[in-house]
């Protein structure tokens, strides 16, 4: 009798130590689920034993982390997805900017065109000077029209690569000089000195002609335009492989948050010093477009009121992109796409 009740007794204790056992981790288990339900990564459970328990808590700690790691992918492409809203949001305002600036731009040569026609009609037979002055506006007026269209046309065959490049080997010092030579009259205008730092007296490497001395003529029209006194300074650097140019002003400069947004598409700066953007924003992104083809770069180093440099580069040897096309381009030079 008393063998059975201790029998009874240690199979009571043997029975409660085994709930116990079991009761833990399964209490755990209910508690770290709970954690999911609320939205909660649970912590990884101690798996204290190898019987099922166990091996249903090692799934569960499994499950657990595929969750978390499920979670932390949702959070990224939430956050790309919020990222890429705001790229929409930013791309939408620039370009209704970019139509609303077109449009003045569009309109102000357009009305002195018809305005000096007005004139030459009222008053064309009176004074032969006046006349003279009249058809001068109206073709400064249509250079004007002429350049805004071109722009627009350049930066569209670029971004879908239609332009028929004519690469060829050129001499990219005769570019440099040609290009000073044509901005010369416009610095000089304003009174400003249009410096020439080219130590190299020639400089063969494959590349559009033209094309590239729109980019070295833009950059130095850039330079005028936002520089009030003081100096222009083209300077041109031969490394090992490529060469480097530099289009250096004393002008207004640029902050560092715009340093990298002005070569992207219908991006214009605007602060109070600068004053109304004229153009369309475009040029900046042609060049970019025309020395990355190339195989180049183009960037800016600049500081507010202490001028800007911009820079640009060219590889002394051609390469995949800068291949003669002999269907699109050669020493005859094809078809030229883009306007002049």
């Amino acid at each position: 009798m008393q063998d059975a009740e201790n029998l009874s007794v240690t199979n009571c204790v043997s029975s409660i130590w085994l709930i116990s056992k079991m009761s833990s981790p399964l209490k755990r288990l209910i508690q770290a689920t709970q954690e999911i339900i609320d939205g909660q990564v649970p912590k990884p459970i101690e798996v204290t034993s190898a019987d099922e328990i166990g091996q249903l808590t090692e799934r569960f700690n499994e499950m657990a982390r595929v969750l978390a790691q499920r979670e932390k992918q949702a959070h990224q492409q939430a956050e790309q997805l919020r990222q890429k809203e705001r790229e929409v949001v930013r791309a939408t305002q620039v370009r209704n900017e970019f139509l609303s600036d077109v449009s003045h731009e569009l309109r102000t040569p357009l009305t002195s065109i018809r305005s000096f026609c007005d004139l030459l009609l009222m008053f064309g037979d009176d004074d032969p000077k006046d006349r003279e002055e009249f058809l001068r506006s109206i073709i400064e007026s249509c250079d004007r029209l002429t350049r805004l269209i071109n722009d627009i046309l350049d930066s569209s065959k670029i971004e879908a690569g239609k332009i028929e490049w004519n690469m060829t080997p050129i001499d990219f010092i005769e570019i440099i000089h040609s290009s000073v030579r044509v901005m010369k009259a416009m610095a000089e205008e304003k009174g400003l000195n249009l410096i020439t730092q080219v130590p190299i007296p020639s400089l063969v490497l494959e590349g559009d002609h033209d094309l590239l001395i729109q980019v070295v003529t833009n950059l130095i029209n850039n330079a005028v335009k936002f520089t009030k006194t003081g100096n222009i300074t083209v300077s041109v650097e031969q490394m090992p492989q490529e060469v480097k140019v530099g289009v250096s002003d004393t002008g207004i400069g640029l902050a560092p948050e715009h340093q990298e947004m002005i070569f992207e598409r219908f991006t214009q700066v605007k602060n109070r010093d600068r004053g109304k953007p004229t153009g369309t924003g475009l040029g900046l992104a042609i060049c970019r477009g025309i020395v990355e083809h190339h195989g180049g770069k183009i960037w800016v180093e600049s500081q507010l009121g202490q001028g800007s440099t911009f820079y640009f580069t060219l590889p002394l040897y051609p390469t995949k992109n800068s291949m003669v096309n002999p269907e699109k381009g050669g020493s005859n030079g094809g078809g030229k796409s883009m306007a002049k």
